[in-house]
């Protein structure tokens, strides 16, 4: 979907190569990760 848009895919890597989004993916992937094993 992104393929069509290069601007919007350039946004979009740029704000996951963010250290603040990988700190806050991690943390909710940690929640969800520990909800659906026990």
């Amino acid at each position: 979907m992104l393929d069509e848009y290069p601007n919007l895919f350039a946004y979009v890597a740029r704000g996951e190569a963010r250290p603040a989004f990988e700190r806050a993916f991690d943390a909710q992937l940690a929640v969800f990760t520990a909800a659906s094993t026990g």
